[in-house]
């Protein structure tokens, strides 16, 4: 069996452009997204 070790993978600023990374990230099956970062915290 080939075992292929996964690229981890964060975002920093997860904000408006977020879905567009998280869309790359998903296109690729060696890639995992292992954390997600911003900077401000908005309280609604």
């Amino acid at each position: 069996m080939n075992s292929v070790n996964r690229v981890k993978t964060g975002v920093i600023e997860c904000g408006n452009l977020s879905r567009v990374y998280f869309t790359g990230i998903r296109k690729f099956s060696i890639t995992e997204l292992v954390a997600c970062a911003i900077r401000t915290l908005t309280l609604w």
